[in-house]
C-alpha cells in the first residue's frame, strides 16, 4: 500500500497554492458524471490538481502557437517539459482525429515513459459554428486565470460570467466535452489529472495525465481515449444529447535515456533513517530519483517521521525544478523499508547533487 499522504510535508516540492485552488478542486469533484470513468482517489491526486491549477494561472496563449503541455507547466513555476519529451509528444504519429456527434477531437500530444502518460486533445465543433465548448459549464470563464480572461475578452463578455450565462448572452450553443486517456486496468495506478485551456480559435484543449502502477512489461500500451460531448440546455441548465465513446490508442513506452544506482550501504543516517541506495532514472520527461531507506525500529505506517521528503539540490545548492508529475510517492508497504520517488525537470543525470533530510546533507557524485 501507499503511505497515507494527508500530512506529507511538501514544503519543498510544490509551489504555493493560490486561494482559487480550493474552489477549483471543489468544481472538479462536482464534475463527475455517471457515465464517465471512475478512478480511485488519493491525496496525491489533490496535490497534482492543486499544482496544475496553480500553473495555469500564469499561462498566456501566444497567437498562432500550439497550446500544449509546455505552455501548461510554465517556466515561471520553475517547471518545464524537457526537450526529449517535447519531441516525442509532437510526433505526427500522435495525431488522431475522432468525430463524436457535433464535435471533432484531435490528439495533438501523446507521451508515455512507463511512469505516467500524457495527452492533450483539441476539441472543436465540426461544422465550424460559433458554439462554445467547455468542460465546466457552471464555472466562470475566467476561473482558470489568465487563459480564461483571454477567452472572455475574445468573446466580448466579462470573465465572471459562467459559460452558461455567456452562451445565453451571446445566443450561442454550448457543449460540455471530455477527452480522457485511460490505462488498462492492470496498469492503472488509480490517480490522474485533467484540466482544460482554450486556444486562440476558442477550441478547448483538454489535458489528461493518468499514472501507471508499476512499469509495463511491453514496449507499447494499448489504451483508450474516452470521449464525451453533451449539448447544454442553457435555459434549463441541463445536459441533452449526451454522447460518449472510447477509441483505441496505442502508445509507445519511451525508454530511459540513462540510469544509475548510488550504493550508500548505510553510510548516511538522518533522523534515524538509514539510506541504502539512490536510483536515478533519466526519462525523456525528466529525472526520477528513488531513495530507499531503512526506518528505525518501531516505526509504523502512521509515524510522523515518514512524512518528510528528501530535498534534492544541484551542484550549486539550488533545488531541482519540480517534475511534470507535480507529485511524489512514498511506499511503506515493506516496512522497515521506505521508498521515496520524486521527479524533477532535469535533462541529464547531474554529475554532482546533494540530498538534505532532517538537517543532514549527503553529497553524491556520478561515477565516471
Amino acid at each position: 500500500m501507499k503511505l497515507d499522504m494527508e500530512h506529507l510535508n511538501l514544503r519543498n516540492a510544490l509551489p504555493q497554492e493560490p486561494e482559487s485552488c480550493h474552489q477549483a478542486l471543489m468544481r472538479a469533484a462536482r464534475s463527475v458524471r455517471e457515465d464517465e470513468p471512475v478512478k480511485k482517489t488519493s491525496f496525491r491526486v489533490v496535490l497534482i490538481a492543486a499544482a496544475i491549477i496553480a500553473a495555469t494561472m500564469a499561462v498566456a496563449v501566444a497567437a498562432g502557437k500550439l497550446l500544449g503541455w509546455p505552455d501548461y507547466f510554465g517556466q515561471q513555476y520553475g517547471t518545464f517539459v524537457p526537450d526529449p519529451a517535447r519531441s516525442i509528444m509532437s510526433e505526427e504519429s500522435n495525431r488522431h482525429t475522432f468525430t463524436l456527434g457535433p464535435a471533432t477531437f484531435i490528439t495533438q500530444e501523446l507521451f508515455c515513459d512507463g511512469h505516467l502518460t500524457m495527452s492533450s486533445t483539441e476539441i472543436s465543433i465540426t461544422d465550424d459554428s460559433d458554439a462554445l465548448v467547455c468542460s465546466e459549464p457552471f464555472d466562470p470563464i475566467g476561473a482558470i486565470g489568465e487563459n480564461g480572461d483571454q477567452m472572455a475578452e475574445r468573446l466580448g463578455v466579462e470573465p465572471d460570467l459562467t459559460w452558461i450565462e455567456a452562451a445565453k448572452a451571446l445566443n450561442r450553443k454550448l457543449y460540455n466535452v471530455r477527452a480522457i486517456l485511460e490505462l488498462p486496468a492492470e496498469l492503472d495506478g488509480g490517480t490522474a489529472m485533467e484540466d482544460t485551456l482554450w486556444n486562440e480559435e476558442g477550441h478547448a484543449i483538454y489535458f489528461s495525465m493518468p499514472f501507471l502502477k508499476g512499469k509495463p512489461a511491453s514496449d507499447t500500451i494499448d489504451m483508450q481515449m474516452y470521449l464525451r460531448v453533451a449539448e447544454i440546455d442553457v435555459e434549463n441548465e441541463t445536459e441533452t444529447n449526451i454522447l460518449s465513446n472510447r477509441e483505441a490508442i496505442r502508445l509507445d513506452v519511451a525508454k530511459p535515456i540513462a540510469e544509475h544506482t548510488y550504493e550508500i550501504g548505510g553510510r548516511f543516517v538522518a533522523g534515524g533513517y538509514r539510506l541504502e541506495n539512490v536510483k536515478a532514472e533519466l526519462s525523456p520527461a525528466g529525472l526520477y530519483l528513488t531513495s530507499t531507506f531503512t526506518a528505525p525500529e518501531g516505526v509504523t505506517k502512521d509515524d510522523e517521521s515518514l512524512h518528510n521528503l528528501p530535498e534534492w539540490l544541484d551542484a550549486e545548492g539550488v533545488p531541482f525544478p519540480l517534475g511534470v508529475s507535480l507529485s511524489a510517492d512514498v511506499d511503506v508497504e515493506n516496512l522497515p523499508t521506505v521508498v521515496y520517488t520524486q521527479m524533477f525537470s532535469v535533462d541529464a543525470i547531474p554529475e554532482r547533487m546533494s540530498m538534505e533530510l532532517s538537517g543532514e546533507t549527503l553529497e553524491l557524485t556520478l561515477d565516471k
